[in-house]
């Protein structure tokens, strides 16, 4: 009968504890993740925010495409790009998303206004130059399409 007794639990204190315990660790975990979200992408603004502005868009030739690009950068750190035409029109969106890891490169994932044409674009910052280099490929339907294109300052 002693060990009976013995194994006797406080349940409502036992289950009271596990709820308050559970919870919580479960509010520290989202804090901690907001917190490293903050900080990632306040580094990124800090390491990237001067590429937010306006460029003309050339080819690798040194060729004028006559459309412009304009990159605004998010809260988040990352940025939105419009590509605009001659007559300043929006020809079509991306999102960039630059890499933490690896200095000066980034990823963005454009789609074309008008159309149904999207793909993916490899964005490499040339500080020496201070010229974004895109390395376009078509991921719609239709024939294998990769393009390249210099993104200089407007002055």
């Amino acid at each position: 009968m002693d060990i009976i007794a013995a194994l006797h639990l406080d349940w409502p204190n036992l289950i009271g504890g596990f709820l308050l315990g559970s919870t919580g660790a479960y509010a520290a975990h989202i804090l901690y993740d907001r917190r490293q979200t903050a900080a990632l992408a306040s580094r990124l603004r800090k390491r990237y925010g001067k590429l937010a502005r306006a460029y003309s868009n050339y080819r690798p030739d040194g060729s004028a495409t006559g459309g412009s690009v304009q990159l605004t950068q998010k809260p988040d750190g990352s940025f939105e790009i419009v590509g605009l035409n001659l007559d300043r029109t929006v020809d079509w969106e991306s999102v960039l998303r630059m890499d933490e890891k690896i200095e000066n490169l980034g990823t963005a994932y454009y789609r074309y206004k008008p159309g149904k044409n999207h793909g993916v674009q490899y964005i490499r910052y040339a500080p020496e130059t201070d010229e974004l280099h895109v390395k376009g490929v078509r991921q719609s339907a239709g024939p294998p399409l990769e393009f390249h294109h210099i993104w200089r300052p407007k002055s």
